[in-house]
């Protein structure tokens, strides 16, 4: 099979680009896009895991770090998916062309940043707070480590016991993504419902800013725009997700712990 059609970029493919409505999924330009995006957040949290003070061990630290990589290709999906529907919805319901999908992946993709992802944080919280709350009425407590139940292999969320079991990072990357979804469809759900009134207009207006660049619109919505919330909201819920330093932590899993000396 060739690569040319699937790894390599030619002139070809950007001319193309340049004479055609600015899509999300299709050609060669498209893809890189999206894989240069992954591989920025990818870099961020490589970078992140070298200043943290004190460093997770790197199983824990892995663990944590997948977890966020499956956060950020479901939230990906999703809001591809709805930005996709309420493209469609509306160049159908109005007749017209409307504008384009990465207008509306920007749309859909600022509307999940500023109630999705707080949403997100609200379902997680009330999982682990309902979990701990259930947890603490247990008259008799396993040691960490041995027979614990799944609710409390959630509520002591970041910890995968010692040595790390890749079961409890699976009861616990289960709740992240239940969260995950229930959040941004809800989000996803009103961008379309709202996709005829208000949110059209916004479409059409970053449309209009980026009129004839097809290119650095894919780039800027896909790439650029992103990139700088994304780095922010990776941080932030990856300090959520990981065991908090602030803590008491289990003496089992404290001399697992590397020891880092500040420079």
């Amino acid at each position: 099979m060739s690569l040319r059609g699937h790894a390599i970029l030619t002139s070809t493919d950007w001319f193309e680009m340049a004479d055609s409505e600015c899509r999300l999924l299709t050609g060669s330009i498209a893809m890189a896009a999206q894989m240069t995006l992954a591989a920025a957040i990818l870099g961020s949290l490589l970078y992140k895991r070298q200043r943290e003070r004190p460093k997770r061990p790197f199983v824990v630290w892995f663990m944590d770090v997948s977890k966020q990589g499956v956060c950020a290709t479901t939230c990906h999906v999703i809001n591809m998916t709805f930005a996709l529907i309420a493209y469609h919805t509306v160049s159908t319901d109005d007749g017209s062309e409307g504008a384009s999908e990465c207008s509306w992946y920007f749309v859909q993709y600022n509307f999940d940043n500023a109630f999705g992802v707080p949403l997100t944080m609200l379902i997680h919280i009330g999982f682990i707070a309902a979990a701990k709350s259930y947890s603490d009425k247990l008259t008799v407590k396993d040691t960490p480590g041995e027979n614990n139940t799944l609710i409390e292999i959630i509520a002591r969320c970041g910890t995968y016991g010692v040595p790390p079991k890749v079961s409890w990072w699976a009861i616990q990357m289960i709740e992240w993504i239940a969260a995950v979804i229930v959040a941004r469809s809800f989000c996803g759900c009103l961008v379309v419902l709202l996709s005829n009134v208000a949110l059209q207009h916004a479409a059409v207006f970053v449309d209009g800013i980026f009129s004839g660049i097809p290119v650095f619109h894919l780039y800027f919505v896909i790439v650029i725009y992103p990139l700088a919330l994304s780095t922010v909201v990776a941080w932030i819920l990856d300090g959520m997700l990981k065991k908090s330093s602030s803590s008491h932590p289990d003496p089992e899993l404290t001399e697992h712990l590397i020891d880092v000396t500040e420079a």
